[in-house]
């Protein structure tokens, strides 16, 4: 059994103050040798968590850096919720060559309090217009499962996998009906208490999503030469949106899904790899400043290609290096504010990881990825939007190294480091945030109290207190960093 339980009080963002408490368990069955179960449970509330606010800028001008340590929002402007999810996780053998793996899922959130801090027209004094909204109770609920036959055949040196499967969700959503009142001019970053007013609700929008995705696939491996793998799905989507209580409009869609790989081994250091990918992917919501704020988004076909290798420079130390390219669907707030598919986006890029031990006790990760992110489509070519999305750096840099000490057993000491490119704050792409870095320190110490494994960790963030912007490219809501903060956090496991 692994249990755990976490109550504290958090200022996420540098402002949002409130307390969450989580409880977790999940049990491990073997009522027979070839059958495992694994039932958990999590429950998590969110206790009067403050809503930080989120600003939106008049033009091509960022306002004055501030501080961040004091909360500028609304104390009575906060969040609650409550989420639980649970279901069991199942795997046995078949026959001699076949295994089963299956799972079900059931999750359900219900959002208590919702409030949303808008400064709006933002100016480069930083004056703006305060707005906020507040949501009624919201509630989304989903089951789903998963379930797949694999079986395993070898001939010398070859390998042959086989995989059949499904999967499928049911989806419940009642949510939107919020409601925006306006406190007038006001300053970001200065904190202007207002009266708490009094909001009146609209009706709520109702989304029922069904879908189901049967699916087969092949993969085979010849020793020290390479594999080859192959996969091919039909899913079947279903929604129905409208409002609670009226007559809801559906839409369908039956893609073909498929996916190839392949890799060749060119020597025992050396591997050459190459992927193609036609899937689909969920976009989320859409944002709170749109017309249809909330809104779950359908369901779109995106597609990948990737190509590169893998070096072994050194026993413990591997290298990753390669090229790809994404294509989907872009969404933006059209001429109506409606938040909608209104162009093509294609990220194209490179890709460059070592990971591994260069030296005893010693663990890097090391990451760059360099990116090329591109929009076309009318809006585009009418000059509504720019050709660069925004909040997307052209470049990005992680280095992680972790030390354990050999002289106290079960204590490490770990840095991170990170810095990203400067990029586009706005859809017209007329003004740029410069490039941002951050540095975090932190230790462990792994240990056991009557045979049960704990851990302590404490972490510094933001150690140099920079102040930088983050863009949210969904919506052009820009807020500052996370001033220097730490966190110290004991766990077990019983």
């Amino acid at each position: 059994m692994v249990a755990g339980f976490n109550n504290m009080t958090v200022r996420g963002d540098g402002h949002t103050g409130g307390r969450i408490m989580t409880e977790a368990v999940s049990f491990r069955l073997r009522p027979v040798e070839d059958l495992e179960i694994i039932p958990f449970f999590y429950d998590n509330h969110v206790f009067n968590a403050e809503a930080s606010p989120s600003i939106y800028l008049a033009g091509a001008a960022l306002p004055p850096e501030f501080d961040r340590e004091p909360f500028y929002g609304q104390k009575w402007a906060t969040r609650r919720s409550d989420e639980q999810n649970y279901g069991v996780i199942a795997r046995g053998n078949l026959a001699k060559n076949w295994r089963l793996r299956g799972g079900f899922f059931h999750t359900q959130q219900t959002r208590l309090k919702n409030d949303v801090v808008f400064f709006r027209n933002v100016r480069a004094d930083g004056s703006a217009n305060l707005d906020i909204l507040r949501y009624p109770r919201h509630f989304s609920e989903s089951y789903s499962g998963e379930v797949r036959a694999s079986g395993v055949f070898t001939d010398g040196s070859y390998r042959h996998t086989i995989h059949f499967g499904a999967r499928g969700r049911d989806v419940l959503r009642r949510f939107g009906g919020g409601n925006t009142v306006s406190f007038g001019a006001a300053t970001v970053g200065v904190e202007q208490p207002r009266v708490e007013p009094v909001f009146n609700f609209g009706v709520l929008d109702l989304d029922k999503v069904k879908q189901y995705t049967p699916g087969a696939s092949y993969v085979g491996q010849w020793a020290g030469v390479g594999e080859f793998s192959v996969g091919v799905q039909k899913s079947f989507y279903h929604r129905e949106f409208g409002k609670l209580g009226a007559v809801p409009a559906t839409s369908k869609s039956h893609p073909w899904l498929y996916n190839a790989t392949a890799a060749v081994i060119a020597s025992s250091d050396l591997t050459f790899y190459a992927s193609y990918t036609r899937g689909i992917e969920e976009f989320g919501t859409a944002p709170d400043n749109a017309t249809n704020g909330g809104e779950p988004l359908p369901v779109k076909v995106t597609k990948q290609i990737d190509g590169g290798l893998r070096y072994r420079v050194m026993p413990g130390l591997s290298l990753l290096a390669g090229v790809f390219e994404v294509s989907k669907p872009f969404f933006d707030r059209n001429l109506a504010n409606f938040y909608t598919t209104v162009g093509n986006l294609r990220h194209r890029g490179v890709e460059i990881s070592l990971t591994g031990k260069p030296v005893s006790d010693v663990t890097i990760v090391a990451g760059a990825v360099l990116l090329q992110a591109r929009v076309s489509g009318l809006s585009v070519d009418q000059g509504l939007i720019g050709p660069v999305p925004p909040g997307t750096p052209p470049s990005l840099y992680r280095l992680s190294v972790q030390y354990d000490i050999p002289r106290v057993q079960g204590l490490s000491v770990d840095t991170q480091f990170e810095s990203n490119g400067s990029h586009f704050a706005n859809r017209l792409n007329t003004l740029r945030v410069s490039s941002a870095r951050t540095l975090a320190l932190g230790a462990r110490y792994a240990f056991k109290v009557s045979g049960i494994g704990a851990s302590l960790r404490a972490q510094a963030f933001n150690v140099t207190n920079a102040f930088d912007w983050a863009v949210d490219n969904a919506s052009g809501r820009i807020t500052a960093s996370q001033a220097r903060r730490y966190m110290v956090r004991l766990s077990t496991d019983f």
